[in-house]
């Protein structure tokens, strides 16, 4: 008689769980108890290491979710609900607000955008503001509701959506009123915000200011209170995986997005840790022991996929048959240059000092992050809240990939070869870099090879703006253009020009922009 009883059609199957590689399989078996065939379920879901499971009075099935690490309290772990739902399905709530902590009093607008009801019926709206304590504060029937914090205090603001047929979920929202965030941020008061440059010193300033704390100019805040890192990421950066600059917190800094992404939606660190101890030996342990080659390369590719026993004890490793040899290369050479990738870093930098990068990658991926961060004390018995501020220094040769909006732009990708040739066709044809410093910027190189061929501007603002720069003939597929002296950012427009050229006629095919301090 429960509500959420699975179909009939898993009446007599056996569901089994891997714990390592976090899946749920269901297997037939015939009237002997003989195997007939397996299917796994819900296979877009990945349990978290679930260990046991059964099915409750209310015909929901209860996952026990260890997480993916040996011996150790995971984040991740917990129990899992599984309801069926054959029929009316509840709404999806999105519940957000424009300020989760302030000074009293606190106006907060909230919001419900991005809420959905996949059956498409009509939806009422409840928000219930509790007290920490659970007492009703005031509740608001309408999806995008305003209201005022008068009293000091931690609130959760509850929005409940319910539809036509009675189907309801809920998110909820944790409002601090009574303390500040701090407001922070870095300023670089000599050099580029933008680029780095090898030998050229970057000038920079934190600046803080908390309500109840006070500044760093007043002495209400001490320099030893705020974190600063400066760190080299050769292979770019993705705020999703990097943690925030906490001296208590460590940050090991995943530089290129794809391989972190593949071996966090494989096993690997259910018996792995990047630095710590586990059941298998950490990442940083197989760096120091294994030199980058591609000999080690591909032995550490064939033990993944084939699994393994004896190199660093007797638990075996077990095979990844699934992965491909490209895939469990790339794992492992990302693995083995894990010693090469992160730059030692002191405990925390000055809040006013400098600079000098070192590297220019080749590959123009490579990146500096300036990071500062600062958790204030609290206000009575509010808790501490933590702000941040992040300047990324990206290499100075731009790809046309990264343009952010273009005109008369092709992309032809290389049968056979990892490779796309990029191609503006048609007169006045752009590329569109928003927000990039200039600042001491005087020349840029295009390397670029003409077809009808033509002359390259560069210009701010839009494509016709001020123009800052003229290129002055072609040298071995070079184009110079040396640039007007100026400050802070634009919205910079490498266009190409041909009077006589047709939309469908390509001008130039373009390899990179390379923006250069002085005359080169």
């Amino acid at each position: 008689d429960a509500d959420d009883v699975f179909p009939a059609y898993y009446d007599g199957k056996w569901f089994i769980t891997e714990w390592l590689r976090g899946w749920i399989h269901v297997i037939s078996l015939d009237d002997e108890g003989n195997f007939e065939w397996m299917e796994q379920f819900l296979p877009d879901e990945n349990f978290n290491g679930p260990l046991d499971m059964m099915f409750g009075p209310d015909g929901s099935l209860y996952v026990l979710a260890y997480g993916k690490g040996w011996f150790k309290a995971n984040e991740e772990a917990g129990i899992i609900r599984i309801r069926y739902n054959g029929g009316n399905r509840a709404p999806k709530v999105v519940a957000t607000s424009d300020k989760k902590a302030g000074k009293i009093p606190l106006n907060v607008n909230f919001s419900s955008d991005g809420t959905i009801d996949f059956d498409n019926d009509n939806l009422t709206y409840r928000w219930n503001i509790r007290s920490k304590a659970g007492n009703t504060i005031t509740t608001m029937e309408e999806p995008n509701p305003s209201f005022t914090f008068k009293d000091s205090g931690i609130y959760n603001a509850e929005l409940t959506v319910r539809d036509e047929k009675g189907a309801s979920n809920s998110q909820s929202i944790e409002i601090v009123a009574g303390n500040d965030p701090p407001v922070i941020e870095i300023r670089i008061t000599e050099g580029n915000s933008s680029f780095y440059f090898p030998g050229v010193p970057t000038q920079y300033k934190v600046k803080i200011r908390d309500t109840e704390d006070g500044s760093l100019v007043e002495g209400g805040i001490h320099d030893s209170l705020v974190t600063v890192n400066i760190d080299y990421l050769s292979e770019g950066y993705d705020p999703a995986l990097l943690k925030e600059g906490h001296p208590e917190q460590g940050t090991d800094i995943q530089m290129d997005l794809r391989v972190p992404m593949m071996i966090n939606a494989s096993d690997c660190y259910s018996c792995h840790e990047l630095e710590g101890q586990s059941i298998g030996p950490s990442f940083k342990k197989i760096a120091e022991r294994y030199e980058t080659n591609q000999q080690n390369i591909e032995m550490l590719a064939d033990k993944t996929i084939n699994g393994g026993a004896g190199n660093w004890g007797n638990v075996a490793m077990s095979a990844h048959p699934a992965l491909d040899q490209q895939e469990a290369e790339l794992m492992a050479e990302y693995i083995l240059n894990l010693d090469e990738t992160v730059q030692e870093r002191d405990p925390s930098k000055p809040v006013h000092g400098s600079f000098t990068p070192k590297k220019l990658e080749t590959n123009g991926k490579g990146i500096y992050l300036l990071r500062a961060s600062y958790t204030d004390r609290g206000n009575n018995d509010l808790p501490r809240l933590t702000s941040n501020d992040r300047i990324i220094f990206k290499n100075p040769t731009l790809s046309p990939l990264n343009a952010d909006q273009t005109k008369g732009f092709m992309k032809v990708p290389i049968a056979n070869k990892d490779e796309i040739l990029y191609f503006l066709h048609g007169n006045g044809a752009y590329l569109k870099y928003e927000e990039l410093d200039i600042t001491g910027i005087s020349t840029i190189h295009i390397q670029a090879s003409p077809s009808m061929g033509g002359y390259f501007e560069i210009r701010a603002g839009t494509p016709k703006g001020e123009l800052l720069g003229t290129s002055e003939g072609e040298e071995t597929n070079s184009y110079k253009i040396n640039i007007k002296p100026s400050t802070g950012k634009i919205d910079l427009f490498l266009i190409a020009q041909n009077d006589t050229a047709e939309y469908h006629q390509i001008l130039f095919q373009v390899d990179s922009l390379k923006l250069l301090q002085g005359q080169e």
